[in-house]
């Protein structure tokens, strides 16, 4: 009994120090991350018959469990919400007008560049072939735009318009959860020939 103690501390100091070290150097504190190595430790308590630690563990847990329940609610309906309305009028604003070109003389005729904030579910309706590239904010996007097709406000149009040439293919359309209205248009200096999708 005495020399499996010292071995079994070692092995929750290995197991949780060594979780805790990669979750600040990789992960920014990502607790998703420290669940295994967590229920690692609780098996290894249960196995070695430590049963008041591992009940006082799983006591703690079910204290806690309110407050995930509804941590977890708000995290899972800002990532994973259905709103057929929403992904409709993305859907309305890119198509038809963005088609997959085959034999495409650079990958950025197959590219839609979108506001970070539909980055969600719309991409699902984006064609088949196009790649998606984001910008956070119209003052931070780098000109020029490489990307074919560009869905933005009125003033990221009229700050990219400034130095490229744009053909509006849709615009003004109210999209939920953005606070303008949005276009799309084709950056007709993107090299990928003068058809129309």
């Amino acid at each position: 009994m005495g020399e499996t103690i010292p071995r079994e501390i070692v092995f929750h100091l290995l197991n949780l120090s060594l979780m805790l070290a990669l979750l600040f150097l990789l992960y920014q504190v990502d607790v998703r991350m420290g669940i295994a190595p967590l229920l690692l430790s609780l098996l290894v308590m249960i196995l070695a018959r430590h049963y008041r630690v591992a009940v006082g563990m799983i006591a703690l847990n079910l204290l806690f469990a309110p407050f995930f329940v509804t941590t977890y609610e708000v995290f899972a309906r800002g990532r994973f919400f259905p709103d057929r309305h929403y992904i409709a009028q993305v859907e309305s604003l890119v198509n038809p007008y963005v088609a997959f070109q085959e034999n495409a003389p650079s990958g950025w005729c197959n590219t839609l560049l979108i506001p970070m904030e539909l980055f969600s579910w719309p991409v699902t309706v984006i064609p088949d072939g196009i790649g998606v590239s984001m910008y956070l904010t119209i003052d931070d996007l780098p000109l020029p735009v490489k990307s074919k097709y560009l869905v933005l406000s009125e003033n990221g149009y009229q700050r990219v318009s400034r130095q490229q040439t744009l053909e509006v293919l849709n615009s003004g359309t109210e999209v939920p959860y953005y606070s303008e209205k949005l276009g799309l248009y084709r950056n007709a200096e993107a090299a990928c020939g003068s058809e129309r999708p």
